[in-house]
């Protein structure tokens, strides 16, 4: 599943159950910057993946150089799914919904070459946020039955159509000057 999709059936949801589109990631993510990959580019480049031998085994990164923030996108995906974000999202209490952290490995590959790049001494074992544990938040019953609801109201829709019509068209297109090594 793709983040697009992902967001959408998250946004649905949240209107379904009280209109707040809350940030499921930490306030730390939300303000920084990230980069994404037009989803044309990113179709291309998998169907020429999926059908390049030589790319057999091989880990990618695929990126077009957008540079965006969730602080800027979050109000568009709220005012385009009739949604609003909380005031103070990030200290509204979510109950049973209620936070996760997940520590990564308590030294970054990064600290290997630490001293040749001058950066000796400067990393703390890095954590991941989430202000929603989406799993407990997909498992509550409420939430549940509006699936059903999601279903029935987006899936009769053309959505689903003009989804795989990108794709037919992604599917027509040649990955040019990429190279497996």
């Amino acid at each position: 599943m793709n983040l697009a999709t992902s967001l959408g059936l998250y946004s649905a949801i949240s209107k379904e159950l009280d209109g707040n589109l809350m940030f499921p990631g930490s306030e730390t993510f939300y303000t920084l910057f990230d980069s994404f990959t037009y989803f044309r580019l990113h179709a291309s480049f998998c169907l020429w993946a999926a059908l390049e031998p030589k790319c057999s085994n091989q880990a990618f990164n695929v990126v077009n150089g957008d540079v965006e923030s969730w602080q800027n996108m979050w109000p568009k995906l709220a005012k385009r799914t009739g949604c609003h974000i909380p005031r103070n999202q990030f200290k509204v209490d979510v109950g049973k919904d209620a936070d996760s952290v997940m520590s990564l490995a308590e030294k970054p590959p990064l600290a290997e070459v630490a001293a040749q790049i001058g950066l000796e001494n400067n990393f703390k074992q890095s954590q991941v946020e989430q202000k929603i544990d989406l799993i407990r938040w997909s498992q509550r019953v409420r939430a549940s039955e509006v699936h059903i609801c999601v279903e029935r109201t987006f899936l009769t829709t053309d959505i689903v159509g003009r989804c795989t019509e990108g794709v037919a068209e992604a599917s027509r297109r040649a990955w040019v000057g990429a190279r497996c090594f």
